[in-house]
Order: structure tokens, then sequence, then C-alpha cells
């Protein structure tokens, strides 16, 4: 199960997020953007099924989880199903909003444990939930996913 969630999902899911409007950042260490890359590249032969994403301010994270048709709201890690949960309103909720900016956790930033549905199936229904989330303009289509791109 393990080697199925890692050759289908993460990394791809990742680089199919950035470009995306509504979507400020992404963190996740098989992105070559990510400040630590290069270290977790030497370090660890796959960078792993949990990735997070801010989304632009404009965007209730709410309003995103509940746009999300496949992915489960959850706070478990390592599940077979694609789960989802708003970091500051959860794991840090009792620090407080100034603490959290400090510390430099985004009210919008979501965790995401990749599971093992089809990448296609995850990447269409995170494109619909940022759709309905930011307005009427369509996304833009998905590069290539890494795994088939050959980068790897």
């Amino acid at each position: 199960v393990e080697e199925e969630i890692l050759r289908n999902g993460p990394e791809n899911v990742a680089a199919f997020v950035v470009p995306q409007p509504g979507v400020a950042c992404v963190h996740y260490p098989g992105l070559d953007s990510h400040p630590q890359h290069e270290r977790a590249m030497r370090l660890f032969r796959r960078q792993g099924a949990l990735l997070s994403f801010e989304l632009d301010a404009a965007i209730d994270c709410f309003d995103f989880l509940d746009a999300l048709d496949l992915v489960v709201k959850s706070s478990h890690l390592g599940d077979t199903r694609t789960l989802a949960i708003p970091v500051a309103h959860t794991i840090f909720f009792e620090m407080g909003p100034e603490q959290r900016r400090q510390m430099g956790i985004a009210e919008s930033l979501i965790r995401l444990s990749v599971g093992i549905e089809d990448y296609d199936d995850l990447q269409a229904d995170f494109a619909q939930a940022l759709e309905r989330t930011r307005g009427a303009a369509s996304v833009p289509s998905a590069p290539v996913p890494v795994a088939q791109a050959g980068t790897r």
C-alpha cells in the first residue's frame, strides 16, 4: 500500500497544486522549490505522503475543504484515503492567531495525507474545489505528472 501511495500521488499532487490560482504556496520536500529539497533528496529515498499548502487569503479554507468530494476531512495520517485538515484551526488552534502568525502558520494552511486514489481523480477533485471556491475562473491545465515526465 505504501508503494502505491508514493508512486501515485504526493509529488504529482504537489506539482499540480503549485501553479493553481488560489494557492499561495506549497510545502513539500519533493519539489525543487522547497528550501530543504536538496537535503531531503540526499537523506530520503522518497519524500513521503504528507504535504501542505496555503490558500490565498480570498479563499476560506473551510469552504475549500467543504468543496472537496473525494478527499476526506480527517486528522488521521497514513490512511489509504486522502485526508485533509485545516492546520491552524485544529492542531495549532490553542496557540491563537498571533502565536500562529509568529510561527509562520497561515490561517489558510491545509495539511494533506495522500492516499491510494488515482492521481487523475485527486487532480480533478482539487481542480473543482479550487474553481468553486475562488469563483468562476477556470483552472489551468495541469502539468504532466512528475512520474510520467520521467524526471525520476
